[in-house]
This record gives C-alpha cells, sequence and structure tokens, in this order.
C-alpha cells in the first residue's frame, strides 16, 4: 500500500513540474505584430458588395443602388422609416455588430427616433466621401481599408495618457487629514 502511495505522490509531483516548465504553445500564423497589416474600414464590406458590375470601383450609381436595396432589407415592417430595433438588427447582419459604425445618431439627423430613406442614404454617402467617393471615378475598394495602428511600446500599461497634460500623467495631489500634520515640499 506505502508503494502505491509514493507512486501517486511521485506522478503527482512530476506532473506539477513539468506543467509548471512548461510555456503556452504560440498560436500558428500568428505574426509578432501587425506591421504592414491592413484592416477593413467602417461599414467597408458593405460598400464592397455595392460594386455590381465587379470593376473593384464603386460608382455613385451603385452606391445609390445599393443603398436603396439595403434600406429595403433593413425595413422590417416595410413602413418606409427605421425604428432603432430594426437598424440594430440590420446593423448585426450587415456590418457586422449592432453598434457599428455609421451608428444611430449619426443617421438619424432630425432626431425623430426613426430613419427615413434620406437619412439612411446620407449618412452613408457621407461615411463613402470620407473614404474618397468623390466624382466620377468613383471609390475603388482598395479604399476601403486602411493600415493597422500600432500601438507604443513605451506606453504605460496603466491607461491611456491625459490630453491635456501632454501625454503625461497629472501630479498626485497630496491631500492630508486632520490627524497628521501637512508635509511641505
Amino acid at each position: 500500500m506505502k508503494l502505491v502511495w509514493r507512486l501517486a505522490i511521485t506522478l503527482v509531483l512530476a506532473g506539477s513540474l513539468t506543467a509548471c516548465g512548461s510555456s503556452k504553445p504560440k498560436r500558428p500564423g500568428l505574426p509578432a505584430n501587425f506591421q504592414g497589416s491592413m484592416m477593413l474600414k467602417p461599414a467597408g464590406l458593405l460598400l464592397a458588395g455595392f460594386d455590381a458590375n465587379q470593376d473593384y470601383t464603386i460608382t455613385r450609381d451603385e452606391l445609390i443602388d445599393g443603398l436603396e436595396l439595403a434600406f429595403k432589407n433593413a425595413d422590417g415592417d416595410a413602413n418606409g422609416r427605421l425604428t432603432l430595433f430594426e437598424y440594430q438588427d440590420w446593423s448585426a447582419k450587415a456590418l457586422g455588430s449592432p453598434t457599428a459604425t455609421p451608428g444611430w445618431m449619426e443617421l438619424d439627423r432630425d432626431g425623430t427616433t426613426s430613419i427615413d430613406p434620406i437619412e439612411f442614404r446620407g449618412g452613408f454617402e457621407r461615411l463613402a466621401q470620407s473614404y474618397g467617393l468623390i466624382g466620377p471615378d468613383g471609390l475603388p475598394i482598395a479604399k476601403l481599408t486602411g493600415d493597422i495602428p500600432m500601438m507604443s511600446a513605451s506606453r504605460p500599461s496603466g491607461g491611456m495618457p491625459s490630453r491635456s497634460t501632454g501625454g503625461r500623467r497629472p501630479p498626485r495631489i497630496q491631500t492630508s487629514s486632520a490627524d497628521e500634520p501637512a508635509s511641505e515640499s
């Protein structure tokens, strides 16, 4: 019986030492940093889907036609106006998240708590124009991607620096309590 206990203890100790010595395996194919990597801009996949003739350029006509169809798909009760719930349901399917850009407040410009087709089209046209859809040449699909911003390795892990202090953390304010005298600096 003592032999069984000794063997069990030995196996437990050997297993714990092996677990302590092993490191977490690296995920294959994942680069150490994302330098040179690209990301899709907000609503980029939706806008790319509007390229009807597949020439890798979205024209103004393709944008308008695509937005009309997208609005019809989003308008679940076909009353010509989107409620917040209809927009969030559509946004989750078409944009990947119910809170994706452009958001509800960006589209409901008149504050009526519903989005009409003109507001819907206007919001996405403003977004497309910010990506370069200006003029007759259209928007090359390549403009729907952008570089992944690099994080600074020198930034402390304690959070984002304050803008008002020029990137430095503000000095600590020392307070004195009634029990101890205030220190003079």
